[in-house]
């Protein structure tokens, strides 16, 4: 009997989280849009940081791989 509620406890909670999962999809969505529009403004106004960036990015992940 135990097991028999464990697994039932189990599958209540995971339905709770099909549940919420709807609801947490549309806030990552709403946070991703904004993060995005930011990323996009940064851009524009520091074009030569972000290619900098970038190739800081390339050059440490090309070390990384060369060593893996």
């Amino acid at each position: 009997m135990a097991l028999k509620t464990q697994v039932a406890n189990v599958v209540d909670q995971i339905q709770r989280h099909t549940d919420e999962l709807p609801e947490r999809v549309t806030e990552v969505k709403k946070a991703l849009a904004g993060w995005g529009g930011e990323v996009q403004r940064f851009t524009r106004k520091n074009p030569g940081a972000v290619l900098v960036g970038a190739f800081a990015i390339g050059f440490i992940l090309a070390k990384v791989a060369r060593h893996a």
